[in-house]
């Protein structure tokens, strides 16, 4: 038998501040007309 058990370390107290950072960031970089980070390329495959 094998048991599979999903760790969820990535998934911590500063991973939201991370996100409201990254969120804000962007919001500004948009509003100054500047490339946002972390944008997905659908024609990359990421």
């Amino acid at each position: 038998m094998c048991l599979l058990r999903l760790t969820l370390r990535a998934i911590t107290p500063q991973l939201y501040d991370r996100i409201v950072a990254l969120f804000l960031d962007n919001l500004t970089r948009y509003r100054n007309g500047k490339p946002l980070r972390n944008v997905v390329d659908k024609n990359a495959g990421y």
